[in-house]
Order: C-alpha cells, then structure tokens, then sequence
C-alpha cells in the first residue's frame, strides 16, 4: 500500500455505506478528510528525512561508507 490522498470515490462509499446521503455532508467529510491527508503527509515526509538524515549521518562514521550503502 502506497501513501497518498484518499480517493474520492472511497470517501463517497464510505459515507453512504455509513448513512450519510446529504451531498453537503459528504463535501464536508471529504474536506476534513483531505486536511486530515495534508497533515499525515507533510507529518510523514517529516519522518522520512529524519531517518534519512539518521542513516547519512551513521554512514559518515564508518569509513568507506556513504549515505547509499
């Protein structure tokens, strides 16, 4: 599974299999489950450059390493 937004189409299923069938509603839900995306992603990107700054930083102090091996 890959990181990304939700789809669209899964928050409309979502919202129907849920009851919910006031399109203003699903808007709604989809608006706050896209700011939700933004923040898992921006607070995951995060992550991955602390753990790539981790693994250069522990290959600079071994000799005959670099950040890729």
């Amino acid at each position: 599974m890959s990181e990304g937004p939700i789809p669209w189409t899964a928050i409309y299923t979502y919202a129907r299999v849920h009851g919910v069938n006031d399109p203003a509603e699903i808007d709604r839900l989809s608006a706050i489950l896209k700011r939700m995306d933004i923040a898992y992603m921006e607070y995951m990107s995060k992550q991955r450059d602390k753990r790539m700054k981790a693994r250069e930083k522990g290959a600079a102090g071994r000799p005959g390493m670099s950040a890729r091996n």
